[in-house]
């Protein structure tokens, strides 16, 4: 697996990153005993040295401990700023509040710092007013966060974390969504800012394995985020998709990984496998890439037509 630098010190991470989210139970439904820590040890084989987490994803902190002590290759991401709390998320980015979760995740993982700590979701207000930001500085002075950012979920957020000195942004991206990253890409870059695409295959839509008529399960959060007729049409515009694979793109799922490991300014992807096998296939549909990802003719003709269809908001 190709890496790519990620802290100012030249220090990198690999281009896939282990996202957390779905492999803690939360959001797709349960997974199978054994799973969580199976997973985290193969994308450690599969050359993954870097795992997504945050306070709110269940106890993802504290399984993590054993299975990083004996991981010293793997670095840590930390999303700071929501805790679960009797089943109900509670949102505070108050200064203490993020010092305190800083030194609790440090606390829970074992780990002596935390490679990079991010502001979950914070208001571009939060950001001015600098509080947050503050602590996550303290957090670095006391050597307990070596790089700091934000996980972000519009345009004025992601301005605002560049203005108050982000080093790492994380935010969605996809073949099919890309606003965010298109309004500050360029500044990101000027500023040496990192960027992490998140949500890259859109919950799975991009893997083209669903029918039209998919339904999921009721304890999956895509029940809700798709009505049926919506689904339909989401599913129906993949086609636009296909003229992505061939040659080493052999389907759908690596087309779009592919398209956004190919954006210059994207660092990483963070991808979230429920099992070893999706991993393994992730791991399968980036490999043996030799310069670009994807041949920039058949880019620019996917774009044209998804700009032209009104899909590229």
């Amino acid at each position: 697996m190709r890496h790519r630098v990620l802290h100012g010190d030249g220090a990198t991470t690999s281009e896939l990153v282990l996202g957390t989210w779905g492999l803690a139970g939360l959001g797709y439904g349960a997974v199978e005993a054994g799973t969580f820590e199976a997973v985290v040890e193969r994308a450690a084989e599969q050359g993954m040295t870097l795992i997504d987490t945050a306070e709110h994803y269940g106890t993802a902190l504290s399984a993590l401990r054993p299975l990083l002590a004996k991981l010293p290759q793997v670095g840590l991401m930390v999303r700071v700023g929501v805790r679960l709390v009797e089943g109900r998320l509670v949102r505070s980015l108050a200064r203490e509040r993020v010092s305190e979760g800083v030194r609790s995740a440090v606390a829970e993982t074992g780990r002596s710092r935390l490679d990079v700590a991010l502001l979950h979701t914070p208001t571009a207000e939060e950001l001015r007013e600098g509080g947050c930001v503050e602590a996550l500085r303290e957090g670095v002075r006391a050597g307990l966060v070596r790089t700091w950012g934000a996980s972000v979920t519009g345009v004025p957020e992601a301005h605002a974390a560049i203005d108050a000195g982000a080093l790492v942004i994380a935010l969605p991206f996809h073949a099919f969504h890309q606003p965010i990253f298109r309004a500050i890409a360029s500044r990101a870059r000027g500023r040496g800012v990192r960027v992490l695409a998140h949500s890259v295959l859109a919950y799975g839509l991009l893997a083209g394995r669903w029918a039209p008529d998919h339904r999921f399960a009721e304890d999956d959060h895509r029940a809700e985020r798709w009505a049926p007729p919506e689904l339909q049409a989401r599913v129906e515009q993949l086609e636009l998709l296909k003229r992505l694979v061939r040659g080493e793109v052999h389907g759908l799922r690596s087309a779009a990984l592919r398209y956004v490991l190919d954006q210059e300014g994207i660092t990483a992807a963070i991808v979230g496998p429920r099992s070893v096998a999706q991993l393994d296939e992730l791991v399968r549909d980036i490999a043996h890439i030799e310069g670009a990802a994807l041949p920039i003719e058949d880019v620019v003709a996917f774009e044209a037509l998804a700009r032209a269809r009104g899909l590229l908001d």
